[in-house]
């Protein structure tokens, strides 16, 4: 059985825990002390920077603070039109349901050529 300071536990940090890392490592602090106070590996923190443009990006895009990952659909296309049409719609003040998001994209999906989009409940769910 291994020790307890031999195991290690994985933590993820939230995008604005990364974005604090970011803020601290350009006042100058090291890697390590940052590591120690997030309670992960120095390696993690030296990541995080290497991922600065991304993460810059998707704060500044308003992203969920709280999110761990980020994770993409497998048809961005169409989650990125069904996007910009659910604005449009709700700029009208138009009813919008679940279902009618599906059938959208569905719509969206067939426009795009893309066959293989399957309109799930699961998919809408991740969508919104």
């Amino acid at each position: 059985m291994a020790s307890s300071s031999s195991s290690r536990v994985l933590k993820t940090l939230s995008l604005s825990d990364r974005i604090d890392v970011l803020n601290r490592l350009d006042r100058k602090e090291s890697q390590v002390s940052i590591a120690k106070d997030y309670g992960v590996h120095p390696s993690q923190i030296s990541r995080v920077l290497k991922q600065k443009d991304q993460l810059m990006q998707d704060w500044q895009n308003n992203s969920n603070p709280e999110r761990k990952r980020k994770r993409t659909g497998n048809a961005e296309d169409v989650e990125e039109a069904l996007l910009r049409w659910f604005a449009r719609a709700r700029s009208r003040q138009l009813p919008i349901s679940g279902p009618l998001l599906c059938e959208k994209g569905t719509q969206l999906a067939e426009g795009l050529g893309i066959e293989e989009f399957k309109a799930t409940d699961g998919w809408l769910q991740r969508w919104k």
